[in-house]
C-alpha cells in the first residue's frame, strides 16, 4: 500500500471512529448524583463559542456555550433566565473536589479534555441532559465527552 494511501485510511478510520463512538459511556460512573440527570439524548454534537467558565467545587468545571444558529430546542426556560441564554457544558473530574460528599467520584477518571479559553469557538460531544437538582433545571451537555477548537 502507498504511503499517501495508508495515511489517508488511518485518518478516515479514526474519523470514522470517533464519529460512531464518541459517547460510549464511560464517564458516566465518574458523575456525581447522576440520578439528577434526564437524559434527552445519548450523544449529542453542539457547536458555538464559549462564553464563561466557572470551577464548580464538586471538582467539575461548568462552561457556559453560546450556540450557534441552528440548533433548536438545546435550550429552555432555565437556560434562557438563570443561564444568559447558554447551554452548560459539564467537564467531570476537572479539579479537586473540596465538598467532602464528593470525594471518591474521580478516582481513576480517565477525562483528561482540553478546554479553549473563553471566546474559542468549539465543537462539542456529549451526553444531552436536563440537570434536575433542586435550583437547576436547565439543559446541558454532561459528561462532556470532547471538544475540538473549530478555526
Amino acid at each position: 500500500m502507498k504511503p499517501s494511501i495508508f495515511i489517508l485510511s488511518v485518518i478516515l478510520f479514526a474519523s470514522t471512529c470517533h464519529a460512531q463512538y464518541p459517547c460510549d459511556g464511560s464517564l458516566w460512573k465518574y458523575v456525581y448524583q447522576p440520578e439528577r440527570l434526564t437524559i434527552l439524548d445519548s450523544c449529542r454534537t453542539v457547536t458555538g463559542v464559549i462564553t464563561k467558565r466557572i470551577w464548580v467545587p464538586d471538582g467539575d468545571e461548568h462552561i457556559s456555550l453560546r450556540l450557534d444558529p441552528g440548533q433548536p430546542g438545546l435550550l429552555n426556560d432555565y437556560n434562557v433566565n438563570n443561564e444568559d441564554s447558554c447551554l452548560v457544558l459539564e467537564i467531570i473530574c476537572r479539579h479537586v473536589r473540596l465538598e467532602p460528599n464528593t470525594w471518591g467520584y474521580c478516582k481513576g477518571c480517565p477525562n483528561k479534555i482540553a478546554i479553549p479559553k473563553k471566546g474559542a469557538h468549539v465543537r462539542v460531544t456529549g451526553t444531552f441532559v436536563v440537570d434536575t437538582k433542586k435550583d437547576h433545571g436547565w439543559q446541558e451537555i454532561h459528561p462532556v465527552y470532547s471538544i475540538e477548537k473549530i478555526k
